[in-house]
């Protein structure tokens, strides 16, 4: 296997389309909707597949700074749920095709609490938290305020590219609907970590990969990796919400240390309300499937015991059960050259698929 890299995303999908690159990720809409619409796709020699796993989900989502005021004050961090309008990042941004992140951790089977789901989009709800936390004012552009003045404003970072500015441009947008300023902070992907490590941030759009079989719990919420025995922030942790709770500790702990998937499931269960309760978290989106596109001659298999890849890998190219078929090389290249042309291929993978009914997001 010969890996080529490209620096600049743009540079590489100009390669994909020569022909240069054999396989390129295409599940953001900018790239399925509109950059995979192309020649090479229509003429057969890419071909494009919607492949579904049963991997754990990619929490991306608004991770509040509970050290950085106002977001020490609970209920401001519980107004800040309300008031963000994931719902319609996905029908405007993914156009209906990503879902609403329900909570800390989702694709986990039983280790996944049923009961916790995201806080719905209510500008209602939101306003009455915020007034708890003494926003009882507005100004002349509908922010809320304190009586001394104070405005809710928070700091939204976020690695700048063209769709994650367009996600947080909405945000921004819905929220002052609830008297919430957003201050969008777009920056380079490395400023925003460093950022994020050294808890310089209010609230940052970001995601941790994770990996089957178990959640992780001690390395984001247990006290030790938020401040230090003198009571100062720890930097360069996992614990980005600078979140400290004494029973959380316990739990952390105990699943560290649980003998039984029984213990294991009941531990990451609390947990889950407790990060759930507190309103650090603002769970975002996710996807269930995976979208490729690549050349024809990249085979995958076709049978009773594997369908396309296997189900618990993130990505396709990560499974390994794929080859190069050089006759097939050959005779695309050859086909390029002549104008001739192959049917267009668009599949849909669903073997791995897991239905349910819909759930309602439930409020407070």
């Amino acid at each position: 296997i010969r890996y080529t890299v490209a620096r600049d995303r743009s540079k590489a999908w100009e390669l994909f389309r020569a022909g240069e690159i054999d396989y390129f990720p295409i599940t953001l809409p900018e790239y399925w909707y509109q950059k995979s619409e192309m020649p090479p796709v229509f003429n057969g020699f890419v071909e494009r597949y919607t492949w579904y796993n049963q991997f754990p989900r990619i929490p991306w989502s608004l991770y509040l700074n509970s050290a950085k005021p106002p977001l020490d004050d609970h209920e401001v961090r519980l107004g800040i749920c309300h008031a963000t309008n994931w719902q319609k990042v996905i029908d405007v941004v993914f156009r209906g095709d990503a879902s609403r992140l329900p909570g800390w951790t989702k694709g986990y089977g039983r280790f996944d609490n049923p009961e916790i789901m995201a806080r719905p989009f209510s500008v209602g709800k939101a306003r009455e938290h915020f007034a708890k936390a003494g926003y009882v004012k507005e100004d002349e552009n509908g922010i809320l305020m304190k009586e001394n003045g104070e405005r809710l404003e928070v700091a939204l970072t976020f690695s700048n590219i063209p769709v994650r500015a367009k996600m947080m441009g909405i945000l921004k947008e819905e929220a002052l609907k609830a008297g919430l300023k957003f201050i969008l902070d777009g920056l380079d992907h490395t400023v925003v970590y460093k950022k994020e490590m050294q808890k310089n941030h209010q609230a940052v759009f970001s995601a941790w990969g994770f990996q089957p079989p178990y959640p992780r719990y001690y390395e984001y919420f247990h006290s030790s990796n938020a401040y230090d025995d003198k009571g100062n922030l720890k930097h360069n942790t996992n614990n980005v919400f600078s979140f400290s709770d004494e029973r959380m500790d316990q739990l952390a702990v105990a699943f560290r240390n649980a003998r039984t998937e029984d213990e294991l499931e009941e531990y990451a269960h609390e947990m889950q309300q407790i990060i759930h309760d507190s309103g650090v978290y603002v769970p975002g989106y996710m996807t269930e499937f995976v979208r490729v596109g690549c050349w024809r001659w990249v085979r995958w298999p076709d049978s009773d015991f594997t369908e396309f890849c296997p189900p618990r890998t993130y990505v396709p190219f990560e499974s390994y059960v794929y080859w190069i078929d050089e006759d097939v090389r050959k005779e695309t290249e050859d086909a390029r050259r002549s104008g001739k042309k192959f049917p267009e291929v668009q599949a849909v993978k669903q073997r791995y698929r897991i239905t349910s009914e819909p759930r309602g997001e439930a409020g407070e």
